[in-house]
Order: C-alpha cells, then sequence, then structure tokens
C-alpha cells in the first residue's frame, strides 16, 4: 500500500480546490461571473469559433479564371503543335470579344488544312473553324465550359472537405 504524509495530501487537496476556484467562471454565465468575490478571478476563456458551436465558411471559386488558364493552355498546346509541325503562325492568342475562344493567323495558305487537322485533334469539345484569310478560330462550346467551370467548382470543395 503506499503511504502519503497527511502534508501531502493536504496540499494536493488545496491545489484541486484552488483550480476549481479559479475555473469558476468559465462554467457560469457573463453576469453571473461578475458577481462572484473579488478574489477570484472574473475573466472567463474566450473560446474559438470551433468550440462555441460552429463557423461559417463562404466559398468563391472565379470560374472566369479557370476559363482563361484553360484557353492559355490550349494556346500552349496549340503553339507546341505547329511549331512541331513547321507551321508557320501569327496572331495566336485569346480572341477580343470572344469569352470563351483563341484564334491563329496561318501564313502559308497551302498548310492551312494540315494546321486545321492539327488543332482539330488538340482537344475535344472544342468547335475550329477556318476563313479565307488563313485565320483558324477555335472556340469552346458552352456545354465544355460549364463542364469546366463544375469541375473547378467539385474540385474547390473536396479541397475543403479535405482540410476540415
Amino acid at each position: 500500500m503506499i503511504y502519503f504524509s497527511r502534508w501531502k495530501i493536504s496540499l494536493i487537496l488545496v491545489i484541486c480546490v484552488l483550480g476549481l476556484a479559479f475555473a469558476a467562471p468559465n462554467f457560469l454565465a457573463s453576469r453571473s461571473a461578475e458577481s462572484l468575490p473579488d478574489w477570484l478571478p472574473h475573466k472567463q476563456v474566450n473560446l474559438g469559433l470551433d468550440l462555441q458551436g460552429g463557423s461559417h465558411l463562404l466559398l468563391s471559386v472565379e470560374t472566369d479564371a479557370v476559363i482563361r488558364e484553360h484557353l492559355e493552355a490550349m494556346i500552349d498546346g496549340a503553339r507546341a503543335e505547329l511549331r512541331k509541325a513547321r507551321i508557320r503562325y501569327r496572331e495566336l492568342g485569346i480572341m477580343a470579344g470572344e469569352e470563351y475562344g483563341i484564334g491563329v493567323t496561318i501564313n502559308n495558305p497551302e498548310q492551312l488544312d494540315q494546321a486545321f487537322d492539327l488543332l482539330k485533334a488538340l482537344e475535344p469539345g472544342i468547335i475550329v473553324d477556318s476563313g479565307n484569310d488563313g485565320r483558324i478560330t477555335m472556340v469552346m462550346d458552352e456545354q465544355t465550359a460549364t463542364l469546366r467551370k463544375r469541375t473547378a467548382i467539385q474540385q474547390s470543395i473536396e479541397i475543403v472537405r479535405r482540410r476540415i
């Protein structure tokens, strides 16, 4: 049997009683804690949002930025394919006034069909059209753009779920 001297037992009991007395304001409402005697602390521990019973999270995804990044990736892919096929071009970039499209002008009209086939095979869900002036446009249809936006939103939600 373990033996503790009386002074050790008394010291442990005094420390426990003091701990309970100093923790008492946390178990009371704010008004009740203020009415405690002056020798007891009146401050309560501030709980974080998770311990107070919840928090509010607002998720915002910039879908236009997602589409723009995808268009930039399409530009890089078109540039790589045209260079690999040694097709000279100019004015490769996002088309002004077109929300989901890029355009490129092929310098040599004889290589227009070859460039058209290369760019058409570049990515599914893209409408490729060519004009008489050597200009090829690649426009993402609404369905593909909506799918890209939904995918970005779902990925963002999944990331937040993992972090929480």
